[in-house]
């Protein structure tokens, strides 16, 4: 690709999708697909803007989840969404039966230009690079189908299949923000997901906003800023200060793997 990549915002809660998020002017917003299909009047501030709304699948649909997911599908088709994010090759099924276009996302581990060349095959229209990855190495991909990167957000460590917050607490308060802590004190935040599941993040937020010339030479059609704990306040801030309108920073910032690689 030519130019500057596409600059997407993934939110994770209603709050989030702020008029003033919107005012931004992202060229793509994905949402999670449970928030969207009740949320859908929210989308309108960003769609005056000219953004496209990506419906994001969740991370685990078990088959007696399949028809409510194909419910919910239909209903964002029905209101215009025509693009799904998928991270798991199963689910492309689901996104093709409401007659979405495919963009892969991390859980599809895109480490290699051969996966980008599977993915091309299965017809996506765009791939998320691994974030284990270096920097160099998202250079380096072939790059098959568009290729987008994560710049920002805390990055997902794992998804548990019971509900940590209920067997904890002796109850489900979802609502409520959790936190797991390790030897050292650091605190992952636990969000709940699809399913009665849990999803813990990492305890520090990736930020690359200094780093910009690093992604903007490596040939990726998208850079996304993922957004999980944030306040909208914080939302705006941070997209200002990869505008480099601001000096921004967020506390225990960390590069992720992308100077490292995989140890």
């Amino acid at each position: 690709p030519t130019g500057d990549p596409a600059m997407i915002f993934q939110v994770l809660t209603e709050e989030q999708l702020s008029p003033e998020l919107a005012a931004l002017k992202p060229q793509y917003l994905y949402v999670p697909l449970t928030l969207m299909t009740e949320k859908l009047d929210l989308l309108r501030p960003f769609a005056e803007q000219g953004t496209i709304p990506v419906a994001v699948l969740p991370r685990v649909i078990t088959d007696d989840q399949a028809e409510d997911m194909h419910a919910m599908l239909s209903r964002a088709a029905e209101n215009g969404v025509r693009e799904a994010l998928v991270g798991n090759m199963g689910h492309i099924f689901f996104a093709r039966r409401a007659g979405m276009r495919v963009r892969g996302d991390f859980g599809l581990n895109v480490f290699n230009s051969f996966t980008e060349e599977v993915l091309q095959q299965a017809g996506l229209v765009s791939a998320t690079a691994s974030f284990e990855l270096r920097v160099a190495q998202i250079r380096d991909l072939a790059k098959a189908v568009d290729t987008e990167m994560i710049v920002y957000g805390r990055l997902p460590c794992m998804i548990t299949e019971q509900c940590i917050i209920r067997n904890s607490a002796g109850r489900c308060n979802c609502t409520v923000p959790n936190n797991l802590a390790d030897r050292r004190g650091a605190l992952f935040p636990v969000l709940p997901a699809f399913g009665h599941r849990n999803q813990i993040f990492n305890a520090h937020k990736l930020y690359l906003a200094d780093k910009h010339e690093d992604y903007e030479t490596a040939g990726l059609w998208g850079v996304r800023l993922m957004f999980t704990t944030e306040t909208p306040h914080e939302c705006v801030a941070v997209m200002q200060s990869y505008q480099g309108l601001t000096d921004y920073r967020p506390n225990g910032l960390t590069r992720g793997l992308y100077y490292r690689g995989v140890e």
